[in-house]
Parts: structure tokens; C-alpha cells; sequence
């Protein structure tokens, strides 16, 4: 069995000067078995529309985008859907692999 290690940073972002976004993620990390489904949570609060991404930084590589909210589509086989009434934009991944293992913020 092959333990998948998903690390995750919590950020905070500013926007102008009078505006201010605020992103929490409540898990450190996060440990799967290979072939389990993964859930990674993730809150805002914002006052207008908020701008959301995901991130992943694999080893011995550059952070990259892997989701953005204004598009529906899945990456790796990653999805998150924005929900406004909760103010949740929680990444999930059906069948987790080994390759899988990154930061994700």
C-alpha cells in the first residue's frame, strides 16, 4: 500500500487597499492510500466576486495553476466547483495516485 502525502498552504491574499480576501485550508497535510478518493477543503470570505485558484507544487518544480473557478474543467483528474453559499472552493480527486504527491494550495 502506497501512502500518497498531500501538503497544503494556507494563503491570504490582498486585494487593493480597502478590499481583502481571506483563504483558509484547515488541514496541514493530508495522508491517502493510493487508489482513495481525496478531499481538500478550502474557505473565503471576500466581500465582491472572489478570484480562486488552485495550485500544485510538485517536487523539484515551480508552482503551477491546476484549477481556476471561472472554468468547470478537471486537471489530473482534479475538480472544484465554487459554492457561494458556503464560500467554498474544496478540491477533490476521486482515485489518488503516487504521482499525485504534492503542496496544493
Amino acid at each position: 500500500m502506497i501512502l500518497v502525502s498531500i501538503l497544503i498552504f494556507v494563503m491570504i491574499f490582498l486585494l487593493g487597499t480597502t478590499e481583502a480576501q481571506s483563504v483558509t485550508q484547515p488541514e496541514d497535510s493530508v495522508f491517502v492510500s493510493e487508489g482513495s478518493s481525496v478531499e481538500l477543503n478550502c474557505t473565503y470570505s471576500y466581500s465582491g466576486s472572489p478570484l480562486l485558484f488552485w495550485y500544485v507544487w510538485y517536487p523539484n518544480q515551480g508552482p503551477q495553476v491546476l484549477l481556476r473557478h471561472t472554468s468547470e474543467e478537471s486537471n489530473n483528474g482534479f475538480q472544484a466547483k465554487i459554492n457561494k453559499a458556503e464560500s467554498s472552493y474544496h478540491l477533490k480527486k476521486r482515485h489518488v495516485q503516487e504521482k499525485d504527491s504534492a503542496m496544493y494550495f
